[in-house]
């Protein structure tokens, strides 16, 4: 995997900076806040280091409170990304919006969970529609083929040109991996292959979506 992400840092409370990346972007479900361009060389993580491919996304992830690591000083670059996890990144991403009261529940996200309302938006916003009816998974590991199709409705599920990768052969899969392609969020695991059904890292989930970011 490959980084161009250049933005971190959370916005100050009065104001948006002059480095403020702000799209102003509309979709269904969310409206793009500001995101700050890096101002601080590291991160509180000591298995995120300068080189690695995910060192800006993480930098960006954790300064914009979209995910504060596993632990203080750890974030678990090689850790796989569960379902509730993504969620929850895409989530805080678009702001943490409220769902409504008529938003759908599961059996299996349980109020108080630090991910209730996050997937009850993503739901209500045919993000995801869960595993089952009345359950969503919130613990099984979510795919790379799964993250991006997640991306990719929170876009609104955009027309895309195509891509190249040819492991990407479900007919659900092939406009996420056109996004994919198209907003340069990954150029694979081979010059042609995306790797559907493997575990995104938490180290690959940032990246994915800082670069998804970079290319509203």
């Amino acid at each position: 995997e490959y980084t161009n992400c250049i933005l971190d840092m959370s916005l100050p409370a009065t104001g948006a900076p002059a480095t403020a990346h702000c799209p102003n972007l509309e979709f269904g479900a969310w409206a793009t806040p500001c995101w700050s361009e890096s101002t601080t060389p590291s991160t509180p993580f000591t298995d995120v280091n300068q080189g690695d491919y995910f060192f800006d996304p993480v930098r960006w992830m954790t300064a914009n409170n979209i995910t504060g690591g596993v632990a203080p000083d750890r974030y678990d670059p090689d850790g796989f990304v569960s379902r509730a996890q993504s969620v929850t990144f895409l989530w805080r991403l678009a702001g943490s919006p409220v769902p409504s009261a008529d938003a759908p529940t599961f059996s299996d996200v349980l109020p108080g969970s630090y991910f209730y309302d996050a997937v009850r938006w993503a739901a209500e916003n045919n993000i995801t529609n869960g595993v089952a009816p009345g359950e969503f998974g919130p613990n099984r590991p979510t795919t790379r083929a799964q993250f991006v199709a997640f991306l990719w409705r929170l876009a609104d599920e955009p027309h895309s040109a195509g891509h190249n990768f040819v492991d990407v052969t479900a007919g659900w899969q092939q406009s996420p991996g056109g996004l994919a392609a198209s907003y340069g969020i990954t150029n694979g695991i081979s010059p042609t292959e995306f790797g559907p059904p493997q575990t995104v890292t938490r180290g690959q989930a940032a990246a994915f979506i800082s670069r998804f970011v970079n290319g509203l």
